[in-house]
């Protein structure tokens, strides 16, 4: 009786280990390949760069606005604008530190710096009505230019399921901006 039950005892320990092992194992290989699909190429790492020159463009641009004009429509514009870019600018900061990922130069984001900063120039130099027609009408450029960038390249070459998944979810709301960029631009003419 007592052999029968060691027996018994040992072949579902035996059992135990095996499925034990098994269910690690296919855990394992879920995870790798999880892993494997959560991976930060090269050009995910530009993406990522690019991103946060387009959000600290925005931001910036915003801020200098809302320091020089007295329209109310602008101030809510561009208060809107700060206030989702800076959203942005912070998941993106987040989903790059979760991948791993770094944010890296390329020639697009050198660019882009470069076009925020002579934006910034040209804003500085007016006051009043001036002001505020360029700074929509920079608006309306700015983020058709960058649904064109998303459309064209952002979403063409990143590779990370994450970084892609919020490309995806901002595109709507740079949609947005330039709508409601377009309508305050018909309304100053």
């Amino acid at each position: 009786m007592k052999s029968k039950f060691y027996l018994s005892f040992m072949v579902a320990v035996c059992m135990g280990l095996s499925l034990f092992a098994v269910g690690s194992n296919a855990a394992h290989e879920l995870t790798h390949k999880y892993e494997a699909k959560n991976t930060v190429t090269p050009k995910d790492n530009e993406i990522i760069g690019v991103l946060m020159v387009l959000n600290k463009n925005e931001i910036a641009v915003a801020n200098a606005v809302l320091k020089k004009t007295s329209n109310p429509v602008i101030i809510k514009y561009a208060r809107m604008l700060k206030k989702e870019h800076t959203k942005n600018l912070n998941k993106t900061l987040r989903i790059s530190k979760k991948i791993g990922a770094m944010p890296i130069e390329s020639a697009v984001s050198k660019k882009l710096q470069r076009h925020g900063e002579d934006e910034l120039r040209v804003l500085s130099t007016l006051q009043g009505q001036p002001l505020d027609k360029k700074f929509i009408s920079l608006m309306v450029k700015d983020h058709s230019d960058a649904l064109h960038l998303i459309d064209t390249k952002l979403l063409k070459y990143v590779s990370n399921p994450m970084l892609k998944e919020q490309i995806i979810a901002t595109r709507p709301h740079i949609a947005k901006h330039l709508e409601d960029a377009k309508q305050i631009q018909m309304s100053l003419k």
